[in-house]
């Protein structure tokens, strides 16, 4: 299937935002006290979905199926690292610094139980704005006395979860571009099919390797979506394929194999649908990319909601943060996210200078030590 910009890949991952959305209203109304709660949709769709996931895993999947292809092609297509970098610097970093801020400041300092001075002063506060805004340490999901009073305490937001395993993709694709296999499909099956057989040995088809689910199965989409757009001049994206691959599932339901089939499936599924001109040429999207800021703002706005006792009924509970969600995820496109990527090939730039310079450095010492071995041997 080729790729066009007239598609439906950004009203999907607005579709997949919404998800996530509605199945962490029901997780968030019911609690972590022993009250659990699924939306009703997840009580039909668990049994015969990858790995067994609810709704809102199924929408983490989604955007990581189309990740794992739009991530590949946009390396195949610049084969820039220093672009490849700039666009996903701007992309992932500009609109959760903002969110992580408004969230320590605004929502933390509204909501918190603790006198402001010693939540502003507590460790913990700013382990949560340093954590989550780098990226770079595991992710912290609570402040110090926010939202300890709601049925699922001290959720703030749940949903970042996704983005450090989003960062190390992007770094990996990085890695596997700059080297060219990307570009050379036997290379990049022949490193898929040892990665197969390592993670089959290790357990991570059944899920042993992390103890959750959802997190495998993302890790299979991404790198289903990227193996679909490195291979993309032998496999087609089509209904034939859709049949063989539902028939496939079908036969290996009750397997140990089954959640690998279907999760293929889904991705394929997923890639077939994004890629199809949009029906009456609706595009959830044309007025920008906002399933970002909705993922991003969705949780602590529900619980803001739950907070004031809202609506009893979660259904109507999501309804009211979809509508909230979705006016703080405009404002973060227009005020910071569009911004923030029209300066992609000014950073590219920059970036490819400082990688010119260390070339030149890195030659400069090997050079140097060249001239050193020679001179003692």
């Amino acid at each position: 299937m080729n790729f066009t910009r007239n598609n439906n890949i950004g009203s999907l991952r607005l579709i997949g935002a919404l998800m996530v959305l509605w199945g962490h209203t029901y997780n968030l109304f019911g609690g972590n006290q022993g009250h659990f709660m699924y939306d009703p949709l997840s009580t039909y769709i668990e049994p015969i979905s990858p790995y067994g996931l609810p709704v809102a895993s199924l929408g983490v999947n989604l955007f990581f199926s189309i990740s794992g292809y739009l991530i590949a092609n946009s390396f195949i297509r610049s084969n820039n690292l220093p672009a490849f970098i700039a666009s996903r610097i701007l992309r992932i970093y500009p609109a959760l610094i903002v969110t992580i801020t408004l969230t320590v400041l605004i929502v933390g300092g509204v909501f918190t139980s603790l006198p402001i001075w010693e939540y502003l002063s507590s460790g913990a506060t700013w382990s949560y704005f340093l954590s989550n805004s780098l990226l770079l340490d595991n992710v912290r999901f609570f402040l110090p006395g926010v939202f300890e009073d709601l049925p699922f305490a001290g959720a703030v937001n749940g949903s970042l979860w996704s983005l450090p395993l989003e960062l190390y993709f992007y770094f990996l694709v990085g890695v596997f571009g700059y080297l060219g296999l990307l570009n050379k499909s036997s290379l990049f099956n022949g490193f898929l099919l040892l990665f197969f057989f390592i993670a089959n040995g290790l357990g991570l088809f059944e899920h042993d390797l992390f103890q959750k689910n959802y997190i495998v199965a993302a890790i299979w989409s991404f790198i289903f979506g990227t193996f679909l757009c490195v291979n993309r001049e032998s496999i087609s994206i089509n209904k034939q394929g859709i049949l063989l691959l539902l028939l496939f599932s079908w036969l290996s339901f009750g397997s140990e194999y089954y959640d690998f089939v279907s999760n293929f499936t889904f991705t394929y599924i997923v890639l077939w649908f994004g890629f199809l001109t949009p029906f009456l040429g609706i595009r959830l999207d044309a007025k920008g990319d906002f399933s970002y800021g909705v993922y991003l703002y969705a949780m602590p706005i529900q619980q803001i909601l739950i907070h004031f006792k809202v609506s009893d009924y979660p259904a109507l509970l999501a309804l009211y943060a979809f509508l909230l969600t979705l006016c703080v995820a405009v404002l973060s496109w227009k005020l910071v996210e569009e911004p923030a990527l029209a300066k992609r090939n000014e950073l590219a730039s920059k970036l490819s200078y400082l990688g010119e310079r260390i070339d030149i450095l890195r030659d400069f010492i090997y050079k140097k030590i060249s001239i050193r071995w020679g001179s003692e041997q």
